[in-house]
C-alpha cells in the first residue's frame, strides 16, 4: 500500500499507546491513594516524634475536641454552658494522630483529583487548540484555492480577450463582420460566420 497513509494496524497502535498512557495514570493514582494510608501513619510518627510540634498536636486535640463535643451537644439540643473536660496527653496525642493522618490522606486524594481536574482540563484546551489549527488550515487551503480559480479565470479572461482582438483582426483582414447588422450586438460572435 502506497502514498504514504496510515495502515489500520498503526492507528490501532496510537490508541493502543494513548490508552496504555491513561491505564499508566491511573494505576499511579490507585497506587498513591493506597500507599498513602501507611504513608500517613508514618508521617503521623514523624510529627509526634517531634517535641515542638508534639505539644502544638495536644493543644490542637484540646481545640478539635472542644469543637467536637460543643458539636455533638448542639446536635443533642444541649447547648448549655458546661465546661468541657480536656483529654489526657495520650488520648489527646492519639487524636491529634489520627487527625494528622486523615489530614494527609485527605491532602493526597484531594491533589490527585486535582491533578486528574487539571489534566482534563489541559486535554480539553489541547483539543480545542488542535480543532481551532485545523479550521485555520482549512480557511487557508481554501483561501489558496479560491485565489488559484481567480487566477485561472483572469487568465481565462486575458486568453478571451487576445482570441477575440485576434478574431477581429481576421474579420477586418477577410473583410467579413460578425455583426452583420452593424451596431453593438451581444450576440456571440460567428467566426467567419460559420460557428
Amino acid at each position: 500500500r502506497g502514498g504514504g497513509g496510515w495502515s489500520t494496524a498503526s492507528a490501532r497502535l496510537i490508541l493502543l499507546g494513548f490508552t496504555m498512557a491513561q491505564l499508566a495514570i491511573k494505576v499511579f493514582t490507585m497506587t498513591v491513594k493506597t500507599a498513602s494510608k501507611p504513608l500517613a501513619y508514618l508521617f503521623q510518627d514523624y510529627m509526634l516524634s517531634h517535641p515542638g510540634v508534639r505539644q502544638n498536636a495536644i493543644d490542637a486535640a484540646q481545640v478539635l475536641h472542644r469543637w467536637n463535643v460543643r458539636l455533638n451537644r448542639a446536635n443533642r439540643g444541649q447547648e448549655k454552658k458546661t465546661e468541657i473536660s480536656p483529654l489526657n496527653d495520650e488520648r489527646a496525642l492519639n487524636l491529634a494522630g489520627k487527625f494528622f493522618s486523615e489530614t494527609f490522606i485527605y491532602a493526597v486524594g484531594g491533589g490527585l483529583l486535582w491533578y486528574e481536574y487539571d489534566r482534563g482540563i489541559r486535554r480539553d484546551e489541547q483539543k480545542k487548540v488542535e480543532k481551532e489549527k485545523r479550521r485555520l488550515e482549512k480557511e487557508v487551503r481554501m483561501r489558496r484555492r479560491f485565489e488559484h480559480q481567480m487566477e485561472m479565470i483572469g487568465d481565462l479572461e486575458l486568453r478571451h480577450r487576445e482570441v477575440l482582438g485576434r478574431l477581429e483582426e481576421l474579420e477586418s483582414r477577410v473583410g467579413v463582420s460578425s455583426n452583420p447588422g452593424g451596431g453593438n450586438s451581444t450576440a456571440p460572435r460567428r467566426f467567419f460566420g460559420l460557428f
